[in-house]
């Protein structure tokens, strides 16, 4: 049990009392605040109010937010995107979770779209979320408010007819285009890493699923300094994908310390990795046309973008270039290529130089050097994995069905790339 997770046994003197008053008794205003926010687990499904009355012999988990405590999401008109009878289109911001996570049942974009809708209209319809953003990612988020829209919307995303584009800011100086094309799974750690292209459909230890394709398209829009604006196409959908791409390529994100990115850019400290889902276009799973879709890349990056002096790609300065070249030379058989090639680095100790072993670590699915010296944070990536396992899917809480019908999905996804 993680040090957020307060748990307790039901003893036979506690019979009749409510998990309102159990949460109290045992944590005073906290527990009460756990059970209200959706936190309390009772032998390991979420308790929907607190005055249900366990029974002796159950167990009781009050989970806690990390560090930085409960977030609140509020969402006003102009954050739709797009909305009809069957689809929602939002424009999520960096910091927000798109769904519940374990501690917290509120504060997301799901619960917060169905509070503005209910106020609005007066009832909220069922929700439904069509993909995953993860929680510092901003952009264009696709949400289904109608039963019929989810099974063709599952079917476009699977079948790869869902256009996306993000925009990110990566450090160095990477090739000003390319593609990747690798393999993608978790490590025996439970962290997703990158796997070389020829392990594509091998079996993972301990019944982790397989090793899937994971492809991505990118070109360099800008160079800054010490930095680059990178437009990203992902032609499939695994999680942290374009992430963990662009790590393999030795170019973290700003702000990405999972996958080794600098914390702060020319003094600027950031809040999380720099990524924007800027564009999204499918055929309406209801027949009611094209929907393209382009959502204005955050405060953030404008202000990193004037701070690094950038450059249109094509006219980067001196450094830049040179940086450029040396990239693209020692990248140039290894990392572009279709058959894009990773060193397998499971169980290997770290090297020389801080900044190898740093990608060794997060390809690897370990913490990296710079995780581990930040402890706040490093608590709180612990409950990301959390989120992970729980929505991926997007299910909530229903894990099992939503690891296999995404497993069938991303099986059809394969099938139709290969």
């Amino acid at each position: 049990m993680d040090a957020h997770t307060t748990s307790y046994s039901v003893a036979a003197e506690d019979v009749g009392a409510t998990i309102d008053e159990l949460a109290a008794r045992l944590l005073g205003a906290a527990g009460g605040l756990a059970v209200a926010r959706g936190g309390a687990w009772l032998d390991g499904r979420r308790v929907g109010h607190g005055e249900e009355r366990p029974a002796a012999g159950a167990r009781l988990e009050l989970r806690h937010p990390p560090q930085g405590g409960y977030r609140d999401v509020s969402l006003a008109p102009a954050d739709i995107a797009y909305e009809d009878a069957w689809l929602l289109i939002v424009h999520k911001r960096a910091g927000w979770y798109v769904g519940a996570t374990p501690w917290d049942a509120q504060g997301n974009v799901l619960a917060a779209l169905g509070r503005m809708l209910a106020a609005r209209d007066g009832l909220a319809p069922p929700l439904h979320l069509a993909h995953q953003l993860d929680r510092d990612t901003s952009g264009l988020l696709l949400v289904s408010r109608h039963p019929a829209a989810n099974a063709p919307l599952q079917a476009a995303f699977a079948g790869g007819r869902v256009a996306k584009r993000y925009l990110t800011l990566c450090a160095g100086a990477p090739p000003e285009s390319g593609e990747l094309r690798t393999g993608h799974g978790r490590a025996a750690g439970g962290r997703w890493r990158i796997y070389p292209a020829d392990e594509v459909g091998r079996a993972l230890p301990g019944g982790g699923g397989r090793v899937k394709e994971a492809r991505t398209g990118y070109r360099v829009l800008r160079y800054l300094r010490g930095a680059a604006l990178v437009e990203a196409t992902p032609h499939t959908g695994r999680t942290h994908q374009i992430r963990l791409h662009l790590a393999y390529l030795g170019h973290p994100l700003l702000g990405d310390a999972r996958y080794g990115g600098p914390g702060s850019y020319l003094g600027l400290e950031l809040p999380g990795h720099m990524l924007h889902a800027a564009a999204l276009g499918l055929d309406h799973p209801l027949g009611g046309g094209r929907i393209e879709l382009a959502s204005p890349a955050p405060e953030l990056f404008d202000a990193i973008l004037s701070l690094g002096a950038a450059q249109p790609a094509g006219e980067v300065a001196a450094e830049g270039a040179e940086q450029a070249a040396d990239a693209a030379a020692d990248d140039e058989d290894a990392r572009l290529s279709h058959n894009a090639r990773v060193e397998h680095h499971a169980g290997q100790d770290g090297g020389d130089a801080d900044e190898q072993a740093v990608e060794r670590e997060a390809l690897a699915g370990r913490p990296t050097r710079h995780e581990a010296a930040h402890t706040g944070e490093e608590q709180e990536e612990q409950q990301e994995e959390q989120v992970e396992r729980v929505g991926e899917g997007g299910r909530g809480e229903e894990v099992a069905e939503a690891e296999q019908a995404q497993d069938q999905l991303e099986d059809q996804a394969d099938r139709e790339i290969h």
